[in-house]
């Protein structure tokens, strides 16, 4: 699966809107007969004399490409407005407008930077005005002559964040993916018309694309690093969960690394995030020195109540940092010889030189931590990218914002290492689990193997672990900075060893109940309980009516929910694999090759039941919509692909909500949605809070009460009605489901040879209901309340948001 285009940087789309807007506006003016002379042929370098053969061929279907003077630009619009028959496009005006726009805050960026000496700089920027001062005399030509049209679509795709704040998506209007005639015209018979060679109209590059460039991604990552800080803002109010927070400053690391990666493959000059530096100190501005034409309050990045300095924009200090210390040293090791660093700056040194150990021993990848790959990446290729930079730069701003709760990941992570030990423990300490099918003594190693790997990462300190176990004693002095100390330090590590442990005991715990069909056994005679009568209204299994909830009643009971007798044992028998013929009119079970003394077998498999947690199911492939998991899927190995395969659900549920549950928003159209990287990790940060308790749902321990009310059932059954519960077919441990399906018979007025036990099996499932019905929705609320920072405790007025300019020590050399 590629990368979605959801996912482009700003200067892609800059560009892609600036060619739009240039090809509609030569083409157009073209046609008024009166400009042929302002456009250059631009003949391809690479071609030399008549080409023969297959290139011969290929020359005929290229494109005739043309350069576009911009100081022709005006002309080109004086013609189209004098000779048009029709008005111009609101779309084209958007695309101008934004375009001048983006240019506006890259000129005014690098014209407040720079100094009064430097004459080349000056040229330099000189050249960013011409060009909007170019655009804005062609806005005024065009903007007369805009067609009116309902603003609705700039409003549809417009959002805001958790503050207010518009994050509309600029160039916003511009398709991915324009649709062919053959997507919306009708087939009209009628004459071939002469194939017209393509011309393709491109603007004379310049320098200063090389600036504008770097001030789009440099702005975009800024506005992400920004977002981030922010999120962990969440956390320490409780508004979200550790997992939630890390897992979306995880994707946002990986978002700037893609851009990054997209720059560089643009713009190959520029080898690390020093280059990018040099570039801009040397040949635009100078970060450090600020134009005296500009206000004293000039910021490098202004946006949201957001004012940062060039430096801090930059991370220049950062940057610094590790080239000190990291790559300028065969080992990254911490030197306690650098008295002049603040004990912040000797935190985030110890803490890299612990990520470094993680890449090194093999853990490059350890449960996906960008931090530590980028970490990794640096020490073995020996340089900072940029991505690199950011990721180190994000890591610091999160220390620094929790500050004095950064202990409380480590403390989240050894509260849910312990819980989920306990709950582990319940199950391995249940008597008679080998005898109710295979499951059970398949899979009870690997159990206890997911138990110790519990207790080797929330338990124990696994980097003191890769320590002891790689390092010479004489080594270990320089790693050694006390117990936990990279858990203490980096919250977002911890919470995503959280998330990965959560969505292991998640999937553990669903795929024991959908395997064996207790659970579902047991929905089935709670429903037919309430829809008899036997069971008052009133009397609610919360846990069991949120898992049916969550599934849905068409997986649960096939349909809708069965009211009658009849449908309870014809969807029972649906959902347990049996085959629809066997409810036909003429169906005669003695013929079929399934029966047996009586007894009809079922010839397919139960239903499994999905997962409960969004995030946990997105990690699997099924062999059917609600069959078996047969592997992991592309999205647990690809961050960006669950990003977007996250995001895309959450928006597409948001629609239909919306929309009255109505809708069924196609996959064209959500592939579609043209968002900014930050309204991206908006809606995958509101996804993952959503999935905050259904994947803390214990299934394991609702599957464990389910198996101690069946049996209590069976067992009453085969005692007091043998000869309708036969041993023979109802004794066995998964025979639990054949005395459910009875059960459910006897509701229907199946006639019985014994008195009815449906009325005594109803009396049982009371007494489960009223002794523990909601158990796991109040461990459920107390696991969220207990392991997670002031977790349902947002305060009605939030704590003012501070500055996120670095510390003012952080502009002194070191």
């Amino acid at each position: 699966m590629s990368l979605s285009p959801l996912l482009i940087d700003t200067y892609r789309q800059y560009k892609r809107g600036t060619e739009k807007f240039v090809q509609w506006l030569a083409e157009t003016a073209r046609l008024t007969g009166t400009v042929d002379d302002i456009f250059i042929d631009n003949p391809d370098p690479k071609k030399g004399g008549r080409p023969k053969g297959k290139n011969r061929t290929k020359a005929k279907k290229s494109v005739q490409s043309y350069l576009v003077p911009v100081k022709d630009f005006t002309r080109l619009a004086t013609a189209v407005v004098a000779t048009i028959n029709s008005q111009v496009p609101t779309q084209m005006i958007e695309i101008l407008e934004d375009v001048i726009q983006a240019r506006k805050s890259c000129a005014e960026w690098f014209l407040a930077n720079q100094t009064d000496a430097d004459d080349t700089i000056k040229a330099h920027n000189e050249t960013h005005q011409f060009f909007i001062s170019v655009l804005q005399e062609v806005l005024q030509v065009l903007k007369p002559m805009k067609l009116k049209e309902k603003e609705s679509v700039r409003v549809e795709n417009e959002s805001t964040d958790t503050n207010g704040h518009r994050l509309a998506n600029m160039f916003e209007y511009l398709e991915l993916e324009e649709p062919t005639e053959s997507e919306w015209l009708p087939d009209i018979p009628g004459h071939i018309e002469r194939k017209v060679t393509p011309i393709s109209y491109k603007i004379e590059t310049s320098d200063d694309e090389i600036s504008f460039a770097i001030y789009c991604f440099l702005k975009g990552a800024t506005d992400i690093r920004v977002f981030v800080r922010r999120t962990w803002r969440e956390y320490k109010s409780g508004n979200i969960t550790l997992p939630t927070a890390s897992l979306t400053m995880n994707a946002a690391l990986k978002m700037i690394e893609n851009m990054d990666e997209t720059f560089r493959g643009t713009f190959p000059q520029f080898k690390n995030h020093a280059d990018i530096l040099n570039f801009i100190e040397r040949g635009y501005c100078h970060a450090k020195k600020a134009n005296s034409d500009v206000e004293d309050d000039f910021f490098a990045y202004k946006s949201d109540g957001q004012e940062l300095s060039a430096e801090t924009m930059l991370c220049c200090h950062t940057t610094d940092l590790l080239y000190r210390f990291f790559l300028s040293v065969k080992e990254p090791i911490y030197n306690l010889e650098h008295e002049r660093l603040s004990l912040d700056e000797v935190a985030l040194i110890k803490c890299i030189c612990h990520l470094s150990l993680l890449g090194r021993f093999g853990d490059m990848d350890y449960n996906q931590d960008q931090v530590g790959r980028a970490i990794s990446i640096m020490c073995t290729s020996g340089n900072a990218y940029t991505w690199i930079v950011f990721a180190v730069q994000v890591f610091w701003d999160t220390r620094r914002e929790l500050n004095t709760e950064l202990w409380l990941g480590a403390k989240a992570l050894e509260g849910i290492g312990y819980w989920l030990v306990l709950c582990l423990d319940e199950y391995l300490g249940s008597e008679g689990l080998n005898k109710i099918g295979n499951w059970h003594r398949v899979h009870r190693d690997n159990i206890v193997k997911f138990k110790e790997h519990i207790q080797c990462l929330a338990v124990e300190d696994h980097i003191q672990v890769l320590i002891d176990r790689n390092l010479t004693h004489n080594e270990r002095k320089q790693y050694e900075f006390g117990g936990f100390f990279l858990y203490r330090n980096h919250p977002a590590l911890c919470g995503l060893v959280v998330q990965s442990l959560l969505s292991a005991f998640h999937q553990a715990g669903m795929n024991m109940a959908g395997d064996q069909g207790m659970i579902m056994a047991a929905a089935h005679l709670y429903n037919a309980a309430h829809q008899t009568g036997f069971l008052p209204r009133e009397v609610k299994w919360v846990d069991m009516d949120y898992l049916i909830a969550k599934q849905g009643d068409e997986a649960i009971f096939v349909g809708g929910r069965p009211k009658t007798g009849r449908e309870f044992v014809s969807h029972f028998k649906l959902a347990f694999g049996h085959g629809i013929v066997q409810f036909s009119k003429d169906y005669n079970p003695a013929r079929s090759r399934n029966y047996k003394e009586g007894f009809t077998r079922s010839f397919g498999k139960n239903r499994r039941l999905l997962y409960l947690s969004e995030y946990a199911e997105l990690l699997v492939e099924r062999k059917s919509k609600v069959g078996k998991v047969i592997q992991s899927s592309s999205a647990s190995r690809d961050i960006n692909i669950m990003t977007d395969m996250l995001s895309t659900k959450f928006l597409d549920t948001e629609e239909r909500s919306e929309q009255g549950g109505m809708a069924n928003p196609s996959p064209r159209k959500s592939n579609k949605r043209n968002l900014t990287a930050v309204q991206r990790l908006m809606a995958f940060k509101n996804a993952l809070k959503q999935d905050e308790y259904p994947i803390r749902f214990n299934a394991m321990s609702l599957f464990l009460r389910c198996i101690r009310l069946l049996p209590r059932i069976q067992q009453d059954c085969l005692n007091n009605a043998p000869l309708d519960y036969p041993e023979a077919h109802c004794s066995s441990g998964m025979a639990m489901i054949a005395v459910v399906s009875r059960l459910l018979a006897d509701s229907a007025g199946v006639p019985q040879l014994s008195p009815s036990r449906f009325s005594q099996a109803i009396q049982f499932l009371r007494e489960t209901i009223e002794r523990e019905g909601d158990a796991e929705s109040v461990d459920t609320s107390a696991c969220l309340a207990a392991f997670d920072a002031n977790y349902g405790e947002d305060s009605d007025e939030p704590e003012p948001e501070p500055t996120f300019e670095n510390p003012f020590e952080d502009h002194f050399s070191i």
